[in-house]
């Protein structure tokens, strides 16, 4: 969910031609989407040690997971305190680039 969030602000405006309802467009500073994102890891962040006392996994991924819950929560905070979308990655292009079809020989054979 947090990295759902941080696609909605950065995306915001492509959510908003789509005709799609996000948080992010009722967020005009983005502090609100952040806010979210980071209330979402701090509910990931227990899942690790709780699956490691259920006998579900080992230490090793209670370990693993805190440090992503640990990534996904510092990224929020970051983008809480400014959120600046000028400081985002730019997305991907929205159509991938047509080929050239002009050169392409027919596959028809002439009518000779």
């Amino acid at each position: 969910m947090p990295h759902f969030m941080a696609l909605a602000w950065m995306c915001k405006d492509d959510y908003v031609r789509g005709g799609f309802r996000m948080l992010s467009m009722l967020d005009a500073s983005g502090r609100r989407t952040a806010a979210v994102a980071l209330r979402h890891s701090a509910y990931l962040a227990p899942i690790g040690l709780a699956a490691t006392a259920l006998g579900i996994t080992s230490g090793w991924f209670a370990g693993e997971q805190a440090g992503c819950a640990a990534g996904t929560a510092g990224g929020a905070c970051r983008a809480q305190w400014p959120p600046q979308p000028a400081h985002a990655q730019p997305a991907a292009p929205a159509t991938a680039p047509q080929p050239d079809n002009t050169a392409v020989a027919s596959t028809r054979p002439r009518a000779d």
